[in-house]
């Protein structure tokens, strides 16, 4: 019973299958469909009335089709079993000559036509559209382990199950496409001024829950869509009492401060280097003035001092000829004034004789 239960709630097509004539048996079997009530608990708190299970049983069993096999029936006066036999006797000629009956063939494609139009996207009735394999999958699994735990089959936990995954996966999908969008700005313009992340924020948040309901428009369980419709702004922005508080736009904007920090720590030495480079170029070219000064005044002293030196030799030369030129004239002076004693001393001896 519980794997027929299974196959109702994951069909959208349930096909009856029998061979031949509808006995009495085939249709004992049918029974197996009413009694899916008594193993099936609805999307509300189990306490439904019986009406509203059936009501909702109703909504949620798939398309119900009877195959009747190697069979036809006629509306026309005959014996009980003739029409059976014919066509059972033609459909096993044909086999042995290698072809089907015409009607058969027909009949095949007809039932063909019927389920394919009866066959559409499973769908988590009644709180989500069409699901995905991955959900389906999700769906399954939950059936597969209240049959483990109970006899019942809980389709609302199902079906929560699936809106769940549903809405995780739409939430996870869209935060990271904001993410992806913060992040490209971030690496092309921070450090920048806040205000202008906050304006790149609200336009990513904006396209997010946008993204979000497109997404999740088959989703019509309003508590949920509201749940992780604020999922996802958490995820992107915070507040308490008008403070930011977390977010992702609370790391982008701590980042920000980081690095806004960071560039004026660089700045700062970038300025200090400037000015540190400046006075050593200052000090340089003091120093080489000085330098070019020095060496000029050097220059000039060994110009000056050759010159000095070349007077002096000069002046030395032009002394000791003085000198020389002195001496000589003193000389001759002595030797007249001794010569003049002598003249002196000889007319006084003259002149003792002639007195």
């Amino acid at each position: 019973m519980l794997m027929f239960a299974l196959m109702a709630l994951m069909s959208s097509v349930l096909v009856y299958n029998s061979s031949k004539s509808v006995y009495a048996g085939d249709l004992n079997k049918l029974s197996w469909v009413t009694e899916l009530k008594n193993v099936f608990i609805g999307s509300g708190d189990g306490e439904q009335t019986k009406d509203a299970l059936e009501d909702e049983f109703i909504k949620f069993f798939p398309n119900f089709m009877w195959l009747l096999r190697d069979s036809t029936m006629s509306f026309e006066p005959t014996r009980d079993d003739d029409a059976g036999n014919d066509v059972l006797k033609d459909m096993d000629k044909g086999k042995n000559e290698g072809s089907l009956n015409q009607n058969f063939e027909k009949d095949v494609d007809v039932f063909i036509a019927r389920c394919g139009a009866l066959m559409k996207p499973k769908k988590a009735w009644p709180y989500v559209g069409n699901i995905n394999g991955h959900q389906f999958t999700k769906m399954l699994e939950q059936y597969m382990s209240v049959f483990s735990e109970t006899k019942s089959i809980n389709v609302g936990a199902a079906v929560t199950c699936v809106i769940t995954s549903l809405l995780q996966e739409v939430v996870e999908m869209t935060f990271k496409d904001y993410c992806n969008a913060m992040d490209s700005y971030a690496k092309a313009s921070l450090p920048c001024d806040n205000y202008e992340i906050i304006e790149k924020h609200n336009r990513c948040m904006y396209t997010a829950m946008k993204t979000f309901k497109d997404n999740a428009k088959y989703v019509n369980d309003a508590e949920s869509l509201e749940k992780y419709r604020n999922t996802l702004k958490e995820k992107m922005v915070q507040y308490s009492d008008g403070d930011l508080t977390g977010g992702y736009l609370d790391n982008i904007l701590k980042e920000n401060e980081k690095k806004s920090e960071e560039k004026k720590k660089k700045t700062s030495e970038q300025i200090l280097a400037m000015k540190e480079s400046e006075d050593k170029a200052i000090r340089d070219s003091v120093v080489a003035d000085i330098d070019d000064q020095k060496e000029q005044l050097e220059t000039d002293f060994q110009e000056r001092s050759g010159a000095t030196q070349i007077q002096m030799e000069t002046l030395r030369s032009t002394h000791d000829a003085l000198v020389t030129e002195l001496k000589i004239v003193l000389d001759k002076m002595n030797e007249e004034k001794k010569k003049k004693q002598e003249e002196l001393t000889r007319k006084q001896k003259e002149l003792m004789q002639l007195s």
